[in-house]
């Protein structure tokens, strides 16, 4: 196994236990490592950089306004309805399947007829399959300029090894008039269990219309309204969800841990949380109480969390709030009232779950959650999709608006405004490692070191200088540079060959910059992040 450059972080020493460091050593190999299988269900879509081309025919006359009249009954009934559609995808037909318009607010506040779908391979040949896979999701990208936020989160996640869907692009066909560029989400059903955990029998749930996690009682009928049973839907035994809704809120709070931990794997779920928080992707758990699955796996018979519908990260759904509000969102933050969503308050007042929580967050922060790591694959991703998106004439917003919000913050009707994405890291990230210090975590800091270099930086942060020890690196030869958040090289030095080095920092401005030390004798670059003040 070869790691990447070391990363440091240090601990409040009242916070600061051997729970801790186990907590950050599984976060830097699960960063580091690829537990899945090297062959999945939809490995060939959905990590190709081809952007696909899906064609549906309706053989009805007056196909769309039967598509929009099941979309209206499914909303009134809550049983899905699907219609017969032909089905091509990258030119291989498939015998008929079943697709339908899907969504909420990109139905219903989405201007014109671009709307999102589902599409189900097996609603009339069963095991039908493309590439692995049995559904798909088709999404419009509501309220993203960009067309690029759902991918930029899902694809993050992934790399964490959170679960959660592969998101990739294709233009649309219906009866061969073109329908639009959709962003294409893979579906989180039994081929998607199978792949991620090795197990498919265990209840999955959606956390949809109203998935609280708050308590009404023992009587599984009670939750029939606010949940989706998703498999072994004829068995319809809801009794392990109550029994976890019920240890989320009726647990002491010296019960609550261990409670949780017997049925729940907790430190996945603040790892996605940690995710979510630091993306302000509010239109989930987080602030809505629903967009999750959790699935009851029956090998380690805990509950997993799995992301879903990520579409409204960067505060594109943002409860109220602006954008420099959005971007400085406090990680402590609980939407009123508070029990609401009793999930998160509850683990925010376990002191150990709540630095494991906020260890993930510097986790993510000292590792690869930054302008450096971002930036080159916002622009990569907006150079492979800028044709289709010209193209589309359907979409919700013009060519410009596009390429703005890359860079610039977009003013639609009624004073709402999206935040450009990299602005948004630009002005996310030194918020959260600011109010983290203040929490006693500093990102960047030296007493966990996970491999011992032998390099000591202080002051961090720092005034006017800092040092840098190498105090078990003699006769190497050191390159010093530092960057901004921007990206910009603001201090470069080489050949540096002395035990200890300070640096003069009076000139730059207050802020977060990034150190990398390149040890020129072992080829090992050394990284962490400074701030000065």
């Amino acid at each position: 196994m070869k790691l990447n450059a070391p990363i440091v972080i240090k601990l409040n020493r009242q916070n600061f236990n051997m729970k801790n460091i186990i907590c950050l050593i599984l976060f830097l190999l699960g960063s580091q490592l690829n537990y899945l299988p090297a062959q999945n269900a939809g490995d060939n879509f959905f990590d190709s950089d081809t952007i696909h081309e899906i064609r549906l025919t309706f053989n009805q006359a007056n196909y769309w306004d039967s598509l929009i009249y099941y979309k209206n009954l499914t909303d009134s009934i809550g049983e899905n309805i699907y219609m017969e559609a032909g089905l091509e995808i990258n030119g291989t037909a498939l015998n008929p399947i079943g697709a339908r318009i899907k969504g909420n607010s990109s139905y219903w506040a989405y201007p014109g007829n671009k709307k999102a779908f589902k599409l189900d391979l097996n609603e009339y040949f069963s095991e039908q399959k493309y590439d692995g896979f049995k559904k798909l999701s088709l999404n419009n990208s509501f309220n993203d300029p960009s067309f690029l936020r759902e991918k930029l989160l899902l694809d993050y996640i992934r790399k964490h090894n959170i679960p959660g869907p592969r998101c990739t692009f294709a233009n649309v066909y219906i009866n061969n008039n073109y329908w639009g560029f959709y962003t294409v989400v893979e579906q989180i059903d039994k081929t998607f269990l199978d792949d991620y955990f090795g197990n498919k029998d265990g209840n999955l749930f959606k956390g949809d219309p109203h998935g609280k996690l708050k308590w009404k009682g023992p009587d599984q009928t009670q939750y029939y309204n606010d949940y989706e049973l998703k498999t072994n839907e004829s068995t319809n035994d809801w009794s392990d969800l109550v029994e976890l809704i019920d240890k989320i809120n009726n647990s002491s709070p010296a019960e609550f841990e261990d409670s949780l931990n017997s049925i729940f794997n907790t430190s996945i779920y603040l790892k996605s949380w940690a995710a979510n928080i630091l993306f302000v992707s509010l239109d989930s758990y987080i602030g809505f109480g629903h967009n999750y699955y959790i699935y009851h796996n029956s090998a380690t018979h805990k509950f997993e969390w799995i992301t879903w519908d990520a579409n409204g990260c960067f505060g594109v759904f943002n409860l109220g709030m602006n954008v420099h509000q959005l971007k400085n969102l406090s990680v402590l933050f609980v939407k009123n009232p508070p029990m609401e969503l009793p999930l998160n308050p509850k683990i925010l007042s376990n002191i150990d779950l709540k630095n494991e929580y906020l260890n993930y967050i510097a986790g993510f922060l000292a590792s690869d959650f930054d302008t450096s790591y971002f930036f080159p694959i916002i622009d990569s991703l907006a150079g492979r999709i800028r044709s289709d998106v010209y193209a589309d004439t359907m979409k919700m917003f013009s060519n410009q608006e596009f390429e703005d919000n890359i860079e610039y913050t977009i003013v639609m009707s009624g004073n709402k405004s999206i935040s450009a994405l990299k602005d948004f890291f630009t002005d996310r990230v030194p918020a959260v490692i600011s109010e983290l210090a203040g929490l006693g975590i500093y990102v960047g800091h030296d007493e966990l070191v996970n491999l011992d270099f032998g390099i000591d930086v202080y002051p961090n942060p720092a005034t006017d200088f800092f040092t840098i020890e190498f105090n078990k690196t003699k006769n190497c030869e050191y390159a010093l540079k530092l960057y901004d958040l921007s990206g910009k090289l603001v201090k470069e030095i080489d050949n540096i060959t002395t035990e200890r080095l300070t640096i003069n920092t009076g000139n730059l401005n207050n802020g977060i910059y990034l150190l990398r030390l390149i040890n020129y004798n072992d080829k090992i670059t050394y990284t962490r992040k400074l701030l000065i003040e």
